[in-house]
């Protein structure tokens, strides 16, 4: 294995300033970069997970070489192969077997001296009101195995000025407690979010209203564009969203209000689905 990982590195070191200058041209957006890459040392890049052009506008603002971490569904497809071109390890969402393996490959390069790029949300942030989904914490304790620094990437793409802002924040080094850890990754990306929302967003919830916005038809419009979810985009919505991770110890709504179910409505009970106390 190892013989073949460190053939299919040198490969794709050489052809990198050739598949650098694909990507550059996938990438549409124009690129307001804040911050720098680190000249010096290899790092864990995580970034937010949003849309189709994800990756290749990453690999525009990292510029060195980098193998991302990818679910295979696009493996053995057109997109993938451009992915495997440019140095890629493959995972599954869905096979334990395969995403140790996928764990490893990771360790193996990052101890080589390598960078990762890794999307710790794992599908697209498709939800009209978090920053950020939650984060799995492969980052992290791949981080505290290898001593390799974590750096947090944010891209907000603004379509009405075709411009993608860019935060490329300091390297983080992960604190003994994995969850601390993962949450405070957390916390300065949607911190990020927030504060490009708020300067280069000019929509308002009153204006959404007026305008008669439509949450659900933009995020199709955006499933559209990757190939993968052309011919049914509201199905590739639903699986997707099968994969977001939901960290222990945190019961989201629809659990906690699942008892309502159950409830015989009568005068004495109808208090509670008074839409006021949610």
């Amino acid at each position: 294995m190892n013989e073949f990982l460190i053939a299919k590195s040198r490969f794709v070191e050489i052809i990198h300033p050739l598949i650098f200058k694909v990507f550059s041209g996938v990438q549409k957006y124009n690129l307001k970069i804040d911050g720098a890459v680190p000249e010096n040392g290899n790092y864990i890049y995580i970034a937010n997970h949003f849309c189709v052009n994800d990756i290749p506008t990453a690999a525009q603002v990292i510029q060195k070489h980098v193998f991302a971490l990818v679910s295979d569904e696009d493996r053995h497809k057109l997109d993938g192969l451009f992915l495997e071109l440019n140095g890629v390890i493959w995972t599954s969402r869905t096979d334990k077997i395969m995403r140790r393996k996928s764990r490893d490959e990771v360790v193996w390069h990052l101890k080589r001296g390598e960078n990762v790029l890794m999307y710790p949300e794992a599908t697209w942030n498709n939800s009209p009101n978090l920053l950020m989904l939650p984060m799995n914490y492969g980052c992290v304790t791949i981080s505290q195995e290898t001593a390799v620094p974590i750096i947090p990437l944010y891209l907000f793409f603004h379509k009405e000025s075709n411009t993608c802002y860019v935060k490329i924040h300091k390297p983080f080094v992960p604190f003994d407690d994995r969850v601390e850890s993962i949450n405070k990754l957390r916390d300065i990306m949607a911190t990020t979010a927030f504060n490009y929302m708020e300067k280069y967003n000019a929509s308002t919830r009153a204006k959404m209203v007026v305008e008669n916005f439509d949450w659900d038809n933009e995020v199709r419009l955006k499933l559209l564009e990757y190939r993968r979810s052309r011919k049914n985009p509201d199905d590739v919505r639903k699986t997707e969203e099968q994969y977001i991770f939901k960290p222990k110890n945190i019961i989201e709504n629809k659990e906690a209000f699942s008892h309502l179910n159950t409830i015989d409505i009568n005068a004495k009970t109808a208090f509670l689905f008074n839409k006021r106390l949610f």
